[in-house]
């Protein structure tokens, strides 16, 4: 019985909270529009430092938002098990490799 309650509230919570999809997507996109400009403005930065510049402040931006959510239920649950971590290594350096390749190639 208990759960059926929890279910039942986890639903309305779900169903009172606000839509901000466009948002999210008009951010994502004004955001992914940038990075040539950044370059641009960035003048004698080499490609390695804007790269790490990005991946240091999105990767703290993410947390923030995985430890605020929820109350870190997310973030508890990711680093909790160790089956997780090498996934969350090779999604770090694919992130890192990536922001490299693109800022050296632009």
């Amino acid at each position: 019985m208990p759960q059926h309650t929890s279910v039942a509230r986890a639903s309305a919570r779900d169903a009172r909270a606000p839509r901000f999809g466009g948002a999210d997507i008009l951010l994502a996109a004004s955001l992914w529009g940038t990075t040539g400009t950044v370059r641009t403005f960035a003048g004698g930065a080499s490609a390695l430092s804007i790269a790490a510049s990005r991946i240091v402040i999105g990767g703290l931006v993410l947390l923030a938002l995985a430890a605020w959510t929820r109350r870190g239920a997310g973030l508890r649950r990711l680093l909790g098990n160790r089956r997780n971590l090498p996934l969350l290594a090779l999604g770090a350096a694919a992130i890192a490799v990536y922001q490299t390749a693109f800022f050296v190639a632009a």
